[in-house]
């Protein structure tokens, strides 16, 4: 193998060595492999503000409950005696109203509600009615039905606090009363 092999050898290396020393210089020049960042903590959210507490606006509901009707006895001056019979029974119904509430807490509103009574009867006993004669009663038979009022209220208001007075007017179904005397 005479000089020219020889520069052949190294030739040959010369190219291995120049392709090598490419692809080193080559991989210098890719970017560093890039970390994760870490999580971004999210912005501060303050809290929800809550409005303040409104009375105004419309409402509907029901209620149940008892009616009860009674006297007991008592006597007048001209020396007449009423007495009646004491009756308690179920009632029950439903309401609707409205409020508007100004001035931060003064409130207005209207209600009407209606009831319902099953079938009541009512007894009032009168004995020595004037101008009867001694020792004569009568007696009133009442059938009550049903009971409506409507009412306005005024009031104050303290966010979910409502004081309030109430007033109004009241009707009360019933059939004509039968009235028998001795």
């Amino acid at each position: 193998m005479g000089s020219r092999g020889h520069a052949m050898k190294r030739l040959a290396f010369a190219t291995a060595l120049s392709v090598g020393a490419a692809s080193s210089a080559l991989a210098a020049e890719l970017p560093p492999p890039v970390a994760q960042p870490p999580p971004i903590a999210p912005a501060y959210i303050p809290p929800p503000v809550v409005p303040p507490y409104s009375w105004n606006g419309f409402y509907a509901g029901g209620n149940l409950g008892a009616g009860w009707s009674g006297v007991g006895t008592f006597s007048d001056t001209a020396g007449s005696t009423f007495s009646s019979t004491t009756n308690t029974t179920f009632v029950g119904g439903g309401q609707v109203g409205l409020n508007y509430e100004f001035f931060s807490g003064v409130v207005i509103g209207a209600e009407v509600m209606f009831d319902w009574a099953p079938n009541t009867q009512n007894t009032l006993t009168i004995s020595n009615p004037v101008p009867a004669p001694l020792g004569s009663a009568a007696t009133a038979t009442i059938n009550s039905r049903w009971l409506t009022t409507v009412t306005g209220k005024l009031g104050y208001a303290w966010d979910r606090l409502l004081v309030y007075g109430k007033a109004g007017g009241a009707w009360v179904g019933a059939n004509t009363p039968s009235l028998t005397t001795p």
